[in-house]
Parts: structure tokens; sequence; C-alpha cells
């Protein structure tokens, strides 16, 4: 180990000694390494990093405050409109209100004799002197008269040909006043009316030389057709006629006959396909998994 004289006392001491250990004295010159170096330096950093971070969240939080009170004086101008305008609407409303409530019975009246002598027009004009919300319920049933009225006028002058148009309206005027026999008569026959126009048309021209086995009408909303089968020459047909006017006509082979029942298939079938008529004189619909449709027959 190396040794030198202290400065002070003159004794020897180790030349790693930071003091004598004789004396106390430090030693002068004493050189430390660069790890003490490096740690002061990574604590100053986390230091600094620190500051950054607190420095941002500071920002940060400014920020959202600021936010927040922006957020606060839109929402609280946004309120003191509400109640201005509320303000405003009440003074222009409850003169209204009151004008209807002291003359309640005298404008029922007249609104009633309007209605009576079906001067629907002035019924309207009159209602919109109190067509407020404050009032819709106290007046629902004489509006509900008025256009009860006017709808029974207007479809008075519709052709009654125009099935569409008639039943929209006598639908409607159910709705307003379910109570009348006539309108309720009025929409189920317009009802009927549609639907049997809807229903697809097969012309009932007996054609010289065929055997007709039979006519049914398949129901179905989307691909409804009429059928027919019938015999010429010898040979079965099957003739289809569809909701979209387009028709097909197959050549089918009889293949079996019992009572009540009667069983025709297609030249070449696709799954099996065949067809039943049953004791019900229905056509069945059949593949090779069992019933798809019936048919029900046209007299």
């Amino acid at each position: 180990m190396a040794l030198k004289k202290c400065k002070e006392c003159g004794r020897e001491i180790s030349t790693k000694a930071e003091s004598c250990p004789n004396c106390g004295a430090p030693i002068k010159g004493k050189k430390h390494g660069c790890g003490g170096f490096i740690i002061s330096v990574v604590v100053v950093i986390a230091i600094l990093v620190s500051i950054s971070n607190s420095l941002e969240q500071c920002q940060n939080h400014t920020a959202e405050k600021k936010q927040s009170h922006k957020t606060e004086n839109r929402y609280r101008t946004m309120q003191q409109q509400i109640s201005q305008f509320q303000s405003q609407r009440d003074k222009s409303v409850k003169p209204i209100i009151a004008e209807f409530q002291a003359n309640k019975a005298e404008f029922t009246d007249e609104l009633e004799s309007l209605i009576e002598r079906k001067e629907y027009s002035l019924a309207q004009e009159e209602l919109k002197k109190f067509d407020i919300p404050e009032l819709s319920q106290e007046l629902s049933i004489i509006k509900r008269k008025v256009k009860e009225g006017q709808l029974y006028e207007k479809v008075k002058k519709i052709p009654s040909k125009n099935y569409r148009e008639n039943y929209n309206i006598y639908r409607d005027l159910v709705w307003l006043n379910p109570e009348k026999e006539l309108y309720r008569k009025k929409r189920d026959y317009y009802k009927a009316k549609l639907d049997e126009e809807e229903k697809p048309k097969v012309s009932r021209i007996a054609i010289a030389g065929r055997q007709y086995i039979g006519r049914w009408v398949d129901d179905d909303p989307y691909a409804g057709s009429i059928l027919e089968i019938y015999k010429q020459d010898g040979k079965f047909y099957m003739y289809q006629e569809f909701k979209d006017g387009s028709a097909s006509t197959d050549e089918i082979i009889r293949i079996s006959k019992s009572t009540g029942k009667v069983t025709f298939q297609k030249i070449n079938p696709v799954h099996g396909d065949h067809y039943v008529i049953n004791r019900n004189n229905q056509l069945e619909m059949r593949d090779s998994l069992g019933l798809i449709q019936a048919a029900n027959p046209i007299n």
C-alpha cells in the first residue's frame, strides 16, 4: 500500500485515505471517479423530466379548465335564451288562452254550426286562431270533426273506379271516426276491389280441342300465379300465368290416379317436382322433400 505524509501532522497515511486518521485533516487533491458525476447527471435529468411533466399537467389542467368555463358559459347563455324565449312566448300565448276560455262555449257552438253547414274551410280558419299546443287537447275532438268532414266531401267527388284513392281516404275516415259503419263498409269494399285487381288474370275463353282438368290460383304474395291443367291431342299440359303478365306452358304426364287424388309430373322434373290434385280439389305443388305450396281452385 502506498504511503504519504500528512501535511498537517507529518504522520504517514495511505494515499487512498480521504482524511488523516491521526489529525482528521482532509487530503487535498483527492480525485473522485466518474460514477459520482454520472449519478449527478441522472438526478438532474430526472428533476428536469419531473418539472416538464408537472408543467405539461398544469397546462392541460388550465386548458381543460378554460374549456369547462367555455362550456358553462355556452350552457348559461343557452339557458338565458330559452328563458327569454319562454317568457316572450308566455306573453303572446296567455292572451290567446284567456280569450279562448272566456269565449269557449260561443266559439265551440260557432264551429259546430259551421260543421253542420259543411263550411269546413271556414271552420279550419277559425281553428287557426287558437292553434297552440296548450289548447290542442281541448280542441282535438272538434279538429277531428272538421278533418272528417273535409275528407268525406273530398271522397264523394272521386270516381268509384279509383279503388286506391277511395280506399286510402275511407281508411283515414275510419281512423277519425271508427264508430261509423258506412266508413268501415266502404273501406272493406275498396280493399276487396284492390285485392281482386292485384290478382293475376287468366283467360277463361275455351279453346277448341282442349279438355280442361282444372284452374287454380296461387296466392303467394311474391310469386303468385294462375295455374291451369288441360289435355289436348292426348297429352297433358300445365299453363301458368304470373302477376307480371308473363306465362309459360309445360308438357306434363299423369303418373298416378287414385280415388280423389291425381298426380302429374313434368317431362324432365327438377328435384322431383310434381303436382297433386287432392281430395279438396286443391293443386299441391311438391318436390322430393314434400309440400311446397297449395293453390286453391277457381270456380
